[in-house]
Formats: C-alpha cells, structure tokens, sequence
C-alpha cells in the first residue's frame, strides 16, 4: 500500500468525513428547500390578504402541523440520530392538525380567545423541542425555527385579545422567516463544504 504524506492524508480523511456528515443529514436538501419555499408563499398569503387569512388560518396552520409532522417522522428513516424528539414532535403536529381540521368553523371563532392561547402554549413548547434538538444533534437548523416557534408563541400568548385579524401577520411574518432560514439550510446543506 502507497504511503502518502501527511497533509494529503489529512485532505483525504476531511473528505471523507465530509461525505459520511452529509450522508447523515436528517433530510434531504431538497425536502428542507420545498419546505421553505411552501412556509414563504404561505407567509406571504398571509401578510397580503389577512382578513382573507384569517378565515382560513387555522385550515392553513392544520395543513402546515400534519405535513411537518409526517415531515419529522419521515424523517427518522434518513438519521436515526434523535429519533424520539422526532417522533414525539411529528406525532403532536398530525394530532394538532387533525384537531383543527375535525373543527375549522369553531377554530375560527375562538381564534381571537382561548385557542390563541393553547396554540401558542404548542408552539412554545414545539420551539422548546426543536431548541433541544438543535442542542442534541441537530445544530442551528432546528434552533433557528425553534426560536421562531418560542417568539411566535409568546406573540399569540400575550396578543391573545387582538383579534383574529392580527393572528395571520404573526403567521405570515413567522412562515415567512422561517421559510427563508430552511431555504438557506438547504442550500447550505447541498453545497459541498
């Protein structure tokens, strides 16, 4: 076996755990690109036409929790590294979005009361989980979301007596946020290091 000097050893072992790091990501780059760009265009619905929004906000929001859980699920067969946050955060989402869709009519009509503050109650501790996870394993993917997620909860929490015409731009600003963070990371997560 050829011997080969140092440095170019240690270029070759940065090589290859370059390619075992990607390898374990856990989603594919695409995922994490379609994800974002869904959470802009949302986002940005919201912000344009809120009155609009705000009927359809929690029909959106249930759409929104049962794709990121299936997301988070799905995800566990591309890293196993985590896996029982996963698990546990995309179960809450699909049970969270299939509540909201067993009742959308009184959903909005509480929005502007008690739901605002259980929903910001969730999303405050799904910030919390994404936040440990970010410290775990997964780094500021998840941290950057999760932080979003606390902000946003507080927002509803505290701004619960705004009325539902305020909801959709803290979504929107939310979605949209978050939307541009997961762009980034997937292109970040594609491009070679």
């Amino acid at each position: 076996m050829k011997s080969y000097p140092t440095p170019i050893r240690d270029k070759v072992r940065e090589r290859v755990e370059l390619r075992v790091e990607r390898r374990t990501q856990s989603l594919p780059w695409w995922a994490v690109l379609l994800a974002g760009i869904v959470l802009v265009v949302i986002g940005i619905l919201l912000i344009i036409a809120p009155a609009r929004a705000a009927a359809n906000l929690f029909l959106v929001l249930g759409v929104a929790c049962a794709v990121g859980g299936i997301v988070f699920i799905v995800s566990i067969w591309f890293d196993r590294a985590g896996w029982v946050w996963r698990l546990l955060a995309g179960l809450g989402a699909i049970l969270l979005g299939a509540a909201i869709f067993s009742q959308p009519l009184l959903s909005a009509y509480l929005l502007a009361a008690m739901l605002l503050w259980i929903l910001g109650a969730v999303v405050v501790v799904g910030g919390i989980v994404l936040i440990l996870m970010a410290f775990s394993y997964a780094g500021w993917k998840y941290g950057v979301p999760g932080v979003l997620c606390m902000i946003l909860g507080g927002m509803l929490i505290l701004g619960s007596t705004i009325g539902p015409l305020k909801a959709p731009w803290a979504f929107g600003i939310a979605a949209a946020a978050g939307g541009v963070a997961a762009i980034v990371a997937a292109f970040q997560m594609r491009r070679p290091h």
